[in-house]
């Protein structure tokens, strides 16, 4: 039953309903950026260039194959204080998750928390299996449409014109304008007040 997968729901509420978390209910002006690393047309390193100029902490959800081929990428997210999750589909199994977990926390040295699916809709036998794996199931509340190839300014503008506080904003590796768009975007909602923190720092 994947009738409430997408209902903005957050925290206890996603528990109870088995739903992916896709924003977080909170007052105080905070937002999570995040980026789905799956596609081999990769713009990951001006990315996390972009980010660390900034000081901005992200999370990554990253397929795989991608980490086993950005053995190197990976374990600098991990050690420049980025969170780390498993990007999959809306179907696997819990010894699928224990065995991409295990693979990517030796690939990383950090222990992984999180799990997305790359589609729309994720089972409750998957969220339930990754939650047995000690995975919270995250999705979005706010897409960036990097992946549409927008300009960098329709990027950020797109973000910071519907970002609310408690937004999960959902970004690509391979936007062609994805790392052009963060400075704009870090710059303009810092000025406003927001603050860009960590998935687990928002839940919690």
């Amino acid at each position: 039953d994947v009738g409430k997968s997408w209902i903005e729901v957050s925290g206890s509420t996603a528990k109870e309903y088995e739903v992916p978390i896709r924003a977080v209910q909170t007052e105080e002006p905070k937002t999570a950026l995040t980026f789905n690393a799956s596609w081999p047309e990769d713009g990951i390193r001006e990315i996390l260039d972009a980010l660390n100029s900034g000081g901005m902490k992200a999370a990554f959800f990253v397929a795989e194959e991608w980490a086993g081929s950005h053995p190197e990428e990976l374990r600098e997210m991990a050690e420049s204080g980025h969170e780390l999750g498993i990007l999959g589909d809306g179907q696997k199994t819990k010894e699928e998750l224990t065995e991409e977990k295990e693979r990517l926390e030796e690939l990383a040295g950090k222990e992984i928390g999180l799990y997305r699916s790359e589609e729309e809709i994720c089972s409750r036998e998957t969220i339930r299996a990754a939650g047995d794996c000690g995975l919270r199931t995250v999705g979005w509340s706010l897409d960036s449409l990097d992946w549409k190839d927008l300009s960098a300014a329709d990027i950020s503008m797109r973000i910071i014109n519907n970002v609310k506080s408690g937004s999960i904003i959902l970004c690509h590796n391979n936007g062609l304008h994805t790392a052009e768009a963060l400075p704009i975007v870090l710059d303009t909602l810092k000025n406003s007040g927001y603050e860009f923190v960590p998935i687990g720092e928002l839940i919690y």
